[in-house]
């Protein structure tokens, strides 16, 4: 009961400081008014500061990887980005691993087995494929952001190649993984005899990304043999869904700040347009009436709230 009657309370204040506003602008003088809409009209409440914002990171990411497809710079800087983008993931592993898993502080220690063969993996089998999923999300979101400079940033158009960039980054993510750990039972089995029942391993997106989001828990299958159980499966996967994800961050990034600068613009028109609205007679008698009863409502709603405390 309290927690109603203190939620209605809230409500209600709001509501009679919105229609106190509204009541204080009807009031004022028209000359009042023309000057508040001179001044919201001279504002741009970070519209600029963001369109400037998507502006200079859509210049940076063309200067990286070029304006075109087939730009040639992309054959050196979509690997060393990856290169970096994983180097970047085993240092702060091994840093989380060194300085807040090392209760005994040794560090003349080398990495603990699973970390050393996820590292050897990864660059053994699967740096090539985090290339080539930077290539395709790169390409996608060089033709998103083409589009978005042609059409806008908030056309129909742009919004389906955003939500198509952002989905096929995803599903090239699921299908190496899915890709990697069938290719990994297979090379276990391949060592044990021929009639041993191979396990199903299961195509399923939405788990992977609860894996892929504990970094520093790599996926682990344990296999029933007939010679015991058997661990295998040390590919870091947070690393193939970071190269999907940080592939298309600039275009993230880039819909981010248009959005908030179309924001802007938004509440700019919108309290353009209340002021402007306000002030005819019936308006003001309606913003009157409407907060006399706003006020009326909250005496009694305040006394039962003081007597319900004490």
């Amino acid at each position: 009961m309290k927690e109603m009657i203190g939620a209605l309370i809230v409500v209600a204040t709001v509501l009679f400081g919105c229609t106190g506003v509204l009541v204080a602008v009807a009031f004022s003088t028209k000359k009042s008014r023309l000057e508040i809409l001179k001044s919201l009209s001279g504002m741009s409440l970070g519209r600029d500061r963001f369109i400037g914002i998507a502006q200079l990171w859509a210049s940076c990411f063309q200067r990286v990887f070029g304006r075109t497809l087939l730009a040639k710079r992309q054959l050196i800087s979509i690997p060393l980005y990856t290169l970096l983008v994983s180097l970047v993931f085993f240092v702060v592993w091994l840093l989380d691993l060194y300085l807040f898993k090392n209760p005994e502080h040794v560090f003349n220690v080398p990495p603990p087995p699973n970390v050393l063969q996820a590292i050897k993996d990864f660059y053994s089998k699967g740096l090539l494929v985090a290339i080539a999923i930077d290539c395709v999300t790169i390409q996608l979101t060089k033709w998103s952001i083409n589009v978005g400079m042609r059409r806008g940033f908030g056309s129909w158009r742009f919004l389906w190649c955003f939500s198509a960039t952002i989905a096929l980054a995803y599903l090239l993510f699921s299908a190496a993984v899915y890709w990697f750990r069938w290719s990994d039972m297979s090379e276990l089995y391949a060592m044990l005899p021929a009639d041993e029942v191979r396990p199903t391993i299961a195509f399923s997106p939405l788990r992977d990304v609860l894996y892929s989001i504990s970094l520093f828990q790599p996926v682990t299958f344990i296999y029933a043999t007939s010679e015991g159980f058997i661990s295998s499966y040390f590919m870091p996967e947070p690393i193939l869904f970071y190269c999907a994800v940080t592939g298309t961050l600039s275009l993230l990034t880039i819909t981010v700040a248009y959005q908030f600068a179309r924001g802007a613009d938004w509440l700019r028109r919108l309290c353009m347009g209340v002021v402007s609205h306000v002030g005819t007679p019936r308006t003001n008698a309606m913003s009157v009436v409407f907060m006399m009863l706003l006020g009326l409502v909250l005496v009694p709603l305040c006394l039962m709230a003081i007597y319900l405390a004490v």
